[in-house]
């Protein structure tokens, strides 16, 4: 299973959108910030976090959501803002 967490309206082809917000192409409306997630452990093969870590009040807490729900092995992508970016600021 391939799982995009916090995919907004973006969610990437093939994966399952999982977002706070009923929006066009969330398969799961899921507050990120209560835990645990709907999903068994070790169910994901890839998971994918673009810009939604910084957005939620328990980083550490979230991460360990994310281990707990990986196979051994899986692939897990977290982009966050760089500090310097302009757009880290806005």
């Amino acid at each position: 299973m391939k799982i995009d967490v916090g995919c907004g309206q973006k969610k990437k082809e093939g994966y399952v959108g999982v977002d706070a917000l009923s929006l066009p192409g969330v398969d799961i409306v899921h507050d990120l910030n209560i835990f645990p997630y709907p999903f068994n452990d070790s169910v994901a093969d890839d998971i994918c976090m673009d810009n939604v870590l910084e957005h939620l009040a328990n980083p550490l807490k979230v991460m360990e959501e994310i281990y707990r729900i990986s196979r051994n092995g899986a692939k897990v992508l977290v982009a966050v803002p760089y500090f310097r970016s302009f757009y880290a600021t806005i």
